[in-house]
């Protein structure tokens, strides 16, 4: 198809182009020049996620393609306080013309990244090259963590990397930090890869949790239950150590702008909700997810007990958990009502921490000898073909 004499006179974002591209099954956008984008994030959400192989070689193919009018690459994300890895590697497609040796390009980055060569740290992101930030296909859920989410039965979680390649990734940071200085950086991919570890601890827990609960256990529940808030407590610990994970500092920023005392309310009010409910109704509920100091342990925590609550409740009453009437209890009393408070003088001094003073190492250090027999959890992973029946060719390819 060609549109005769319209050529050129428009410039075509292919929005999402890493996961959809639309250039293969258009011609090129018909004869338009179009931008080759990845998207990547939606929402801002945390999690380590990525698929580095096809950034480092898609674009390349969309640029040699027969008959391509393709004038550059770009990023449309939605949110970019995560991943940087990806991001970089996305930026310089915009002059290589070969694919990157991505072992040789991940010891580069971590060089600039941390201000100096060395082996542990190398070796955590060529792990996480590899096997973490290299998903074999598309999931459109990416970032919709088990823990950020409205407590639930029966949640369709795939975990497409084995969880010992994060703990090892993260022994090798730890051990790199013994020798390298402690600049921000540094200091950030700690608290971030603790937050990911935690992740994964709280997914397996949960996940014995449900089959305790399915067996009618009441004892294991209960202890399961308390687990997971002490989980969620320690999350909570480490994200406090770094201001780049704190809940103080958004709603900080948000009220910076405001004019009036109306205003102040407003967006304060606002900047809860797009991270919670995102509308009066919870009408994007957990769209935004934050895993971040003061949102884990004033909104998450505070859902995930009402929740082991309530499915004590049913087994101690032998009834079966009624999970709307737990969505409705849920959103009245913890939801909608978090949007509402007002948080300027309700946050302790930790959420203000720098995280230059060493406490993030110290407290890394001891979650990570504490869950670290983790590292050997069997967590519901799904495979290659198990995303492709079940998203469906518009959310896998």
């Amino acid at each position: 198809m060609q549109i005769s004499g319209h050529q050129g006179r428009m410039i075509v974002l292919d929005l999402d182009a890493d996961a959809f591209p639309i250039w293969p099954s258009t011609q090129s956008f018909y004869g338009q020049p179009f931008i080759w984008c990845m998207l990547h994030n939606y929402g801002g959400v945390q999690g380590l996620y990525g698929r580095i192989s096809h950034i480092n070689k898609d674009p390349m193919e969309a640029r040699n393609a027969s008959g391509s009018t393709m004038i550059g690459v770009g990023l449309t994300m939605e949110g970019i306080n995560q991943n940087e890895v990806m991001y970089e590697l996305m930026n310089e497609m915009s002059w290589r013309t070969q694919p990157v040796a991505i072992d040789e390009w991940m010891a580069n980055f971590t060089g600039r990244r941390y201000g100096d060569s060395n082996d542990d740290a190398h070796l955590t992101y060529q792990i996480l090259g590899k096997k973490v930030l290299d998903h074999p296909t598309t999931w459109a859920n990416q970032g919709r963590y088990i823990v950020t989410r409205r407590p639930h039965f029966n949640y369709p979680e795939p975990m497409w990397y084995d969880p010992k390649d994060v703990f090892e990734s993260f022994s090798h940071l730890l051990r790199a930090a013994t020798v390298l200085a402690k600049t921000d950086m540094l200091l950030y991919d700690i608290v971030d890869l603790s937050r990911q570890s935690l992740q994964i601890v709280f997914h397996s827990t949960y996940e014995r949790f449900q089959a305790a609960f399915e067996q009618a256990n009441v004892t294991s529940v209960g202890k399961l239950g308390d687990r997971l808030l002490k989980i969620l407590d320690d999350m909570d610990l480490i994200l406090s150590t770094n201001k780049q994970f704190s809940l103080n500092d958004w709603v900080k920023s948000a009220r910076s702008w405001a004019q009036t005392p109306a205003e102040l309310a407003q967006y304060e009010e606002n900047a809860l909700n797009q991270l919670t409910i995102w509308g009066p109704d919870g009408q994007e509920l957990d769209y935004a997810t934050k895993q971040w100091s003061g949102m884990v342990s004033r909104y998450y925590r505070p859902r995930w007990k009402l929740f082991i609550k309530r499915v004590m409740d049913s087994l101690e009453s032998t009834k079966p958990f009624d999970q709307q009437a737990f969505d409705k209890e849920v959103f009245e009393k913890i939801e909608r009502p978090f949007t509402h408070q007002r948080l300027k003088d309700t946050f302790s001094s930790k959420f203000d921490s720098t995280g230059k003073d060493g406490n993030a190492l110290a407290t890394a250090k001891r979650l990570f000898e504490k869950y670290n027999s983790f590292r050997d959890v069997t967590v519901e992973r799904t495979t290659l073909t198990d995303l492709q029946q079940s998203c469906g060719a518009r959310l896998c390819n």
